[in-house]
């Protein structure tokens, strides 16, 4: 099984963890050993403050724009009053989302993030502060699930998820949330990127009118039928996450190459090299790395390592000999580049942040610094 289909199982295991165990915990999935009546008694009562598709079917428009989906909730929350909406438990028994304060808040954070990105000058301050606006996100969702289940606190004796030990419902909701919602965001930053990087001027304002026209859709849908939403939550999940381990290695290589330059500005300790390694990405598969992956470099007494973390499984190396050498370091007007020689010519590509020390750097990884500067071509989104 590939790398992506593997990651697409284990994140549709959490997510049908999240659906199933409500369905269980009131008994209407059956089974050989149903709940006692008590127990199905409080599990209703749990369950009925937020259906699984209540909590799961606005996260794809909260991923695509999270400010932008939060102000939509909490509108329908506050406007929605004596309507149908009154039916959807999270937003209708939801006294974070009902707050004013919330709306006007959220409708701030969405027009000071999504104005500059109409622009290809202003769009990177607006990419700076992508993952702060995702996490900020998860976080606040955390709240309003919080808020709309605190009155139905949980016992030591309450039903717990079969296979998972003592794991209680509410956190397998969570991080199922978190989850999708950084699967989601991932391969659209991605994308974001990718159009910001075109040579035409005004896509960039088309793409975020598009994001926020189908955020939008997707936000409708689920006022009208979250089950609905719920479904077409779980398809584009499904794609998003069979494209997400090649897409997070390109949002990792592009945002460290355009963002790490800035951040070496203001923090010049990111100059230094970190327990004597750099970070270097390869343009093209290089021995069992694939391509645009995130590896540290270091001197070792044979030549070089090259090394790539993996998630929960430590750090797969690559011992570079001295005949990879010499290691020719050209810097570039954009990025600048490793040459290795043997066993095969390749290239290592890595930001400008270590611009100002690559002397100092270059001496102490045995490398030779080429004199003159390369025009390198514009960053390879894929």
């Amino acid at each position: 099984m590939s790398s992506f289909r593997k990651t697409a199982v284990c994140f549709f295991a959490i997510l049908m963890l999240a659906i199933v165990p409500s369905q269980v915990a009131c008994g209407q999935l059956g089974g050989e050993q149903p709940l006692r009546p008590e127990d199905q008694k409080l599990a209703a009562r749990i369950t009925e403050q937020v259906s699984a598709s209540e909590w799961l079917g606005p996260l794809a428009p909260i991923a695509l724009s999270p400010y932008f989906g939060i102000t939509c909730l909490a509108g329908m929350a506050q406007f929605g009053e004596g309507t149908w909406l009154e039916q959807n438990h999270l937003v209708s028994q939801n006294p974070v989302l009902k707050h004013p304060g919330v709306f006007w808040v959220f409708l701030t954070l969405t027009l000071a993030t999504s104005i500059p990105r109409f622009s290809k000058v202003s769009k990177p301050i607006a990419q700076l502060l992508d993952r702060v606006e995702t996490y900020s996100a998860i976080i606040t969702l955390i709240v309003i699930r919080l808020a709309v289940s605190e009155g139905a606190a949980v016992p030591d004796d309450a039903p717990r998820i079969a296979g998972v030990g003592t794991l209680p419902l509410e956190l397998l909701m969570i991080v199922a949330a978190a989850a999708n919602i950084i699967v989601i965001s991932t391969v659209r930053f991605v994308f974001e990127l990718i159009v910001w990087l075109s040579p035409f001027p005004t896509v960039d304002a088309l793409f975020e009118i598009a994001n926020k026209s189908v955020c939008t859709a997707l936000m409708a849908l689920y006022a009208f039928s979250p089950v609905l939403a719920l479904v077409l939550n779980v398809c584009l999940f499904a794609i998003c996450a069979a494209l997400f381990r090649p897409m997070y290695r390109r949002a990792i290589y592009m945002r460290s190459l355009i963002v790490d330059p800035v951040l070496a500005t203001i923090f010049p300790s990111m100059s230094q090299l970190r327990d004597g390694e750099m970070v270097v990405f390869n343009r093209e598969r290089l021995f069992s790395f694939p391509a645009k992956s995130r590896l540290f470099l270091r001197r070792s007494d044979s030549g070089w390592i090259l090394r790539k973390p993996n998630w929960f499984l430590g750090s797969t190396e690559q011992t570079l000999g001295m005949e990879a050498g010499p290691l020719v370091v050209q810097k570039g007007i954009i990025v600048n580049r490793i040459i290795l020689k043997n066993p095969e010519p390749a290239q290592l590509i890595f930001s400008r942040r270590y611009s100002s020390t690559m002397a100092m750097i270059a001496k102490e990884m045995r490398m030779s610094l080429a004199t003159e500067e390369k025009t390198m071509p514009a960053i390879e989104p894929a």
